[in-house]
């Protein structure tokens, strides 16, 4: 039981943090420059090694003061908090990946054609109405 208390923990943990780059480095050809979000860790060869070294550092909403402080001061970054408060907030609001999602004219059209399958009607109705009414039918 404790065991899973803790990998929930962990993976919690995990989603609410960025990676940040704090001093300017080079991998290949892209300069990361302090401020800069790493989307994808797995592209930097020797990211462990960078992240020892203090180049990369793990942000999370408890060190978001420290980390944007020492960035504008010793990196001379203007609005290192702004930025890196958005960059915070992107990885945790799953309605943002909702919304985009019920915009897709693909996702749109999919829906239309299975309501028109079920026979559930779309006429005054938005998109999200409409996929609850399929839910509901299925396990009805």
């Amino acid at each position: 039981m404790l065991r899973l208390l803790l990998r929930t923990l962990v993976y919690s943990l995990k989603i609410l943090s960025v990676s940040v780059a704090r001093r300017p480095f080079r991998v290949g050809t892209k300069v990361y420059y302090p401020g800069d979000v790493i989307t994808d860790p797995g592209s930097i060869p020797f990211f462990a090694t960078k992240r020892r070294e203090g180049k990369i550092v793990e942000l999370t909403e408890h060190n978001l003061q420290d980390v944007a402080q020492y960035i504008e001061y010793r990196q001379g970054v203007k609005d290192a908090k702004v930025k890196l408060t958005k960059a915070l907030k992107g990885t945790t609001s799953p309605k943002k990946v909702d919304e985009d999602k019920y915009s897709d004219p693909a996702y749109v059209k999919k829906v239309t054609t299975l309501a028109k399958k079920k026979g559930v009607s779309m006429e005054g109705k938005t998109i999200q109405e409409v996929v609850e009414e399929l839910k509901a039918a299925d396990k009805g």
